[in-house]
């Protein structure tokens, strides 16, 4: 009952997207995102102006991004999640609600928040697309849920 209240309030198909921010985000938690990636074998693809990227050292990513549009696309359990490369310390993902219509799909972005926490020790959040202010919800390092 809970996970069908959050669909209806959090994730309605209004045609923007849901963000996803780590607070306080650094170099090193993108350095530790991609080793939490490639340890626990999830898909994802860093794409410069649509062309594939093998570069991982975010130093060198942020070189690109200055002269390329840098992604990263990740397939999180049926879900997809976008992450653009603005700045090394501001660390953003981005889902389609219509894609969190489920209750597996919650649980699932949940548990990316949770595993994302866990691994850079930073308070993950959620929120409407642009609006940092107005959390969803907000999960700590614990796999605390706060809402």
């Amino acid at each position: 009952m809970i996970i069908q209240k959050m669909i209806k309030e959090y994730f309605d198909e209004d045609g923007s997207l849901r963000d996803i921010y780590i607070t306080h985000g650094c170099k090193l938690d993108w350095e530790s995102i991609f080793e939490y990636f490639d340890k626990n074998k999830i898909q994802y693809k860093i794409t410069k102006d649509g062309e594939l990227v093998y570069e991982r050292a975010i130093n060198q990513l942020m070189k690109l991004r200055q002269d390329y549009s840098l992604n990263i696309s990740i397939d999180y359990k049926g879900i997809s999640i976008s992450g653009y490369f603005y700045e090394a310390d501001q660390i953003e993902f981005d889902t389609l609600p219509e894609q969190i219509q489920t209750e597996d799909a919650v649980n699932s972005l949940i548990e990316f928040m949770k595993d994302i926490s866990q691994q850079t020790n930073k308070e993950v959040i959620l929120t409407e697309e642009m609006d940092i202010e107005n959390e969803v919800f907000r999960v700590t390092p614990s796999g605390t849920i706060n809402f």
